[in-house]
């Protein structure tokens, strides 16, 4: 710095939505993040279901309840795809995980999360990994969203098999429906080391988007 003149230090306070199915299994690789974002003076709002905010409340985290709960989605998801009992166990998956994620889980997040958004205004939205109702808020308000891993990256026709079951929400906001359910259009945050079978697996053919590798977060 020169002497005899003046600087101004430019510190923004940065909103940052986060958002999650409400099993712990997701929200826990996630709270690392949140925490680092509150310790610099950030704000942070999580929003997911109402059975895992009062744990989060205890971490010191801003919540809003949204969606169904962890038994609640369970429970309707045996409702509405009652042979998934029937499937062998390898089988289940593949066949759970749009559903569960995507037909069960999304339409009832987005319905209490769109309006919470709206009304906090966040800068930039962080969704945990199977939450698909997140990038579409987040297209809505035009900001970007980071998809947020809860473990090994996922499989790209599994997260496709989700997107397809998530675009009607799409189009419902008036919004273009994206490849991978927009999980992959601004940065993916990797808590797991390459895994060596993953390295230098071909994409699909015809994939508009393939699941980033090289834009990752490592602990």
């Amino acid at each position: 710095m020169l002497p005899g003149r003046r600087y101004l230090c430019d510190i923004r306070i940065v909103r940052i939505l986060f958002t999650s199915s409400p099993g712990w299994g997701h929200i826990h690789p996630m709270v690392g993040l949140a925490r680092a974002f509150l310790d610099r003076g950030d704000e942070v709002l999580w929003v997911t279901g109402a059975d895992a905010c009062d744990r989060l409340e205890r971490e010191g985290f801003a919540t809003a309840a949204a969606g169904l709960g962890e038994r609640e989605g369970m429970a309707e998801l045996n409702r509405q795809f009652p042979e998934i009992q029937t499937l062998p166990p390898p089988e289940r998956p593949d066949f759970m995980f749009p559903r569960l994620f995507g037909t069960v889980r999304a339409a009832s997040m987005l319905v209490d999360l769109m309006p919470a958004a709206q009304a906090w205004s966040p800068t930039l939205v962080v969704c945990d990994a199977a939450e698909f109702a997140g990038p579409i808020a987040a297209a809505a308000l035009a900001i970007p969203n980071v998809s947020h891993a809860f473990g090994a990256l996922l499989p790209p026709e599994r997260v496709a098999a989700a997107s397809a079951q998530v675009a009607p929400l799409w189009t419902a906001h008036g919004l273009e429906p994206r490849p991978y359910g927009g999980c992959y259009d601004h940065l993916y945050l990797d808590i797991y080391p390459p895994q060596p079978a993953a390295r230098g697996a071909p994409a699909r053919p015809g994939d508009p988007v393939s699941p980033p590798r090289n834009l990752r977060h490592r602990r």
